[in-house]
């Protein structure tokens, strides 16, 4: 394969995959705690090889591949709903919840009741907190700006936030909005959040940029696309002339 082909193809892949990236994020504008994702390209691919492994470097131009995959983790806009089980975290915590997979951290706080009192949230999971699922009796619920819960003015329990110093070193998606944390990370008690009764954290996603950065990654497939085929015709075009020979 020619490097000129290589190329090529090397960037309809990556534009294959950033372009998934991008509709998944679209998918999800809607999506209650969504956090977007972001994939960034390289060309430096072979240059880092080379590097770690003693080898000649490369020439320039050498193709593109998929340099990271990262979760954009900033604040999302809240959005007033004005239900006593809904809350939104504004800073930097997690909710902490009970998945048949373990322990994992969301921001999605749409929360219910089960038959029993515990509080779930939008996908079944119940949310903790520091001695594990919590049960609210049926009353009136408030939750206080730091996560305090109360039924009838009672306190019965305490959301168990948790914050983390790097969540995009220490945390990885592992669904919509659920996250675990990674081998050897911690997270610490929640200081820096308040929670919002009656609001929900929307998601992260600018409508504007992915339509725009989606448009971009369409033409830069089209082009490389363009050069494949070029590519193939030149190669076609040389083994023709050399059958003549």
């Amino acid at each position: 394969m020619s490097q000129e082909l290589y190329t090529a193809i090397s960037g309809m892949v990556a534009g294959m995959w950033q372009q998934a990236q991008i509709g998944h994020n679209l998918a999800n504008a809607s999506t209650v705690g969504y956090k977007r994702h972001r994939v960034s390209l390289s060309d430096f691919a072979g240059l880092i090889a080379a590097i770690q492994n003693s080898q000649s470097l490369p020439e320039p131009g050498v193709g593109v591949r998929i340099f990271s995959e990262q979760t954009d983790f900033g604040q999302g806009p809240l959005q007033l709903t004005r239900r006593q089980l809904d809350l939104a975290l504004a800073g930097p915590a997690f909710l902490r919840v009970m998945t048949p997979g373990g322990e994992r951290l969301s921001r999605a706080g749409q929360l219910h009741r089960d038959q029993t009192g515990r509080l779930l949230n939008s996908e079944g999971h119940a949310v903790l907190g520091p001695n594990g699922p919590i049960e609210a009796p049926p009353g009136d619920l408030t939750i206080t700006e730091e996560g305090d819960i109360l039924v009838e003015g009672e306190l019965i329990d305490r959301l168990a936030l948790a914050e983390l110093d790097d969540p995009g070193t220490s945390l990885e998606r592992v669904g919509g909005t659920l996250f675990a944390l990674r081998d050897g990370a911690e997270y610490v008690e929640a200081t820096q959040t308040r929670v919002q009764q009656g609001y929900l954290e929307g998601a992260n996603v600018d409508l504007t940029l992915d339509m725009t950065n989606l448009v971009a990654v369409a033409r830069m497939y089209q082009m490389c696309q363009r050069l494949a085929l070029a590519e193939d015709d030149i190669a076609k075009q040389t083994a023709n002339e050399l059958g003549r020979v």
